[in-house]
């Protein structure tokens, strides 16, 4: 996969998210605090894993999607085990993390 197409897999992303939030956009409801914060911890831990893992290996497209998944494998996992540690299963915090990560992701690829 070249360079362009690693582009447009994160533009596919970010599109992926943004219309399937746009039915909560469109009924103008503010995103919930929590969604923020998986938004933006997601983006911050995506653009990290990254810049480490572009400056050990060099490379463009594996370890950057190895990243994305591993990151977004590791907030699924905790979601689906958030019941049994007194917390809520909440599919939504899964949508906010893989769109703060493919944001990064696509942001990342854009500029490096």
């Amino acid at each position: 996969m070249g360079h362009g197409s690693f582009r447009i897999v994160g533009l596919a992303l970010v599109a992926f998210y943004f219309f399937a939030m746009l039915p909560t956009a469109l009924q103008a409801q503010p995103v919930p605090d929590d969604k923020m914060l998986h938004f933006t911890v997601a983006a911050t831990a995506q653009t990290s894993c990254m810049m480490l893992a572009k400056a050990i290996w060099k490379t463009e497209v594996a370890p950057q999607i190895s990243c994305f998944l591993i990151l977004n494998a590791a907030g699924a996992v905790k979601e689906m085990t958030d019941p049994g540690r007194g917390g809520d299963r909440d599919p939504n915090d899964i949508a906010a993390n893989v769109a703060g990560s493919g944001l990064a992701l696509f942001t990342f690829t854009l500029a490096f």
